[in-house]
């Protein structure tokens, strides 16, 4: 049962018709289903805050995780550490080509780590978890991945898989999220970028420390974003799978090195002739465009998605480091708000 409770704080109280943000549950329970804690949660526009409880609840957590450019990998390291630190043994599994077989999931929590596509869990989260058996409150904790943070219409990134979870008995007890440099669209601000990382392992240690816990923290966006998270469906039908995959085009600046296929997630590229090949099984994640040493390949249908320059996470590592006075004039505007928020508060 509840535990722990400290205060509950009313948002956008001063008009007669408050503005209703996404709602930050925050308990700290003790045998409390999934389903219960969405009964006993409060309206839309309240913010609970409780205290934590039983720091050795749990012993073990199993990281699954996509990733397609490199930071949601690095993320999932990063938060390995940050649980091992804890003394929590820690099982990480990468996604990669076609899942087979039952996942068996032995640890305490299952974090589900990803980054958001089209503002939604990528395909192969929800194969994964079309793949796992029924369970009866094993816990799971569910980490996207972002480059615009969690504002609007990021905020319903969660709601699709927690709810496959939860009709599977599942209990999601956790979501959060981490801000990584934006790989499509827009480019973050190099000096934002290296920021982003240099900030990392200190989120990390944030999310450990609350799954360590046992804090109970779930979300519930407004219905703008969930209409927004609707456009997944896009990503993950033909025009993602078949017609990007189909558009692909490779220049004769190919050299048939074969890196776009050994580093495929999805698997979906064969080298045929000494050239790559592109199957009908692709999630747009634009690793092979621009993880190709000589810019050989690129996108004909979607190509407003790709960064003009590039996307390279191993060059923000070596960036040199810049100041808060520095970064923000970088970040202004809507677009920014999140990544603002995330680094500054």
């Amino acid at each position: 049962m509840e535990r722990g409770l400290q205060a509950t704080f009313l948002l956008g109280a001063r008009s007669a018709r408050p503005r209703q943000p996404f709602a930050i549950r925050r308990q700290t329970v003790d045998g409390v289903s999934s389903s219960s804690l969405h009964a006993q949660a409060p309206p839309l526009n309240r913010l609970i805050v409780a205290s934590c409880y039983n720091e050795a609840m749990i012993a073990s957590a199993n990281i699954v995780f996509f990733s397609g450019t490199g930071c949601t990998a690095q993320s999932a390291r990063a938060l390995k550490d940050s649980l091992e630190k804890l003394d929590i043994g820690v099982r990480v599994e990468e996604l990669r080509g076609p899942i087979s077989g039952t996942p068996a999931i032995d640890e305490d929590v299952l974090i589900l780590m990803y980054p958001l596509y089209t503002f939604n869990a990528p395909l192969p989260i929800y194969e994964y978890v079309d793949h796992l058996e029924g369970a009866k409150e094993q816990k799971v904790a569910l980490v996207p991945v972002s480059g615009g943070g969690d504002v609007a219409p990021n905020r319903a990134c969660r709601l699709g898989i927690r709810r496959e979870l939860e009709r599977k008995g599942y209990a999601v007890v956790y979501e959060s999220m981490i801000v990584m440099p934006c790989n499509v669209i827009v480019c973050t601000p190099e000096p934002a970028a290296k920021a982003l990382l240099e900030k990392l392992p200190s989120r990390c240690d944030e999310i450990a420390r609350d799954i360590s816990k046992g804090v109970v923290l779930r979300i519930d966006p407004p219905l703008t974003d969930r209409l927004f998270s609707k456009i997944g469906d896009w990503e993950k039908g033909y025009w993602g799978r078949i017609r990007f995959s189909e558009k692909l085009a490779v220049s004769d600046t190919c050299v048939s090195c074969g890196l776009c296929a050994q580093t495929c997630p999805r698997k979906n590229i064969d080298m045929v002739e000494g050239l790559p090949r592109f199957r009908d099984d692709c999630v747009m994640c634009l690793n092979c465009i621009y993880g190709c040493p000589e810019k050989a390949i690129s996108a004909g249908c979607g190509s407003f998605l790709v960064l003009k320059n590039g996307f390279r996470l191993s060059e923000y590592r070596t960036a040199s480091a810049v100041d808060e006075e520095r970064i923000v004039p970088l970040l202004k505007g809507a677009l920014w708000k999140g990544v603002r928020r995330y680094l500054f508060g």
